[in-house]
């Protein structure tokens, strides 16, 4: 999947992530979720850094062919 150069700001990571902003919000307010970037008063993000942090997390459920 070939992203972007340019920032995300919260409205657009959170369309991203199928999330609400709140949510992307209190990740950030947590120091949760991916890298962000301050430029004034406005929150960026990098959608390569956001792809890199998705791919850092835990995959569940089972991924395993059972034998039956």
């Amino acid at each position: 999947m070939e992203l972007e150069n340019r920032l995300w700001n919260e409205v657009e990571l959170a369309k991203h992530l199928n999330l609400t902003v709140a949510c992307v919000r209190r990740w950030r307010l947590g120091r949760y979720g991916p890298e962000w970037r301050k430029l004034g008063r406005a929150v960026r993000y990098s959608p390569k850094a956001v792809q890199a942090w998705l791919e850092s997390r835990p995959v569940g459920g089972d991924h395993q062919a059972e034998d039956k």
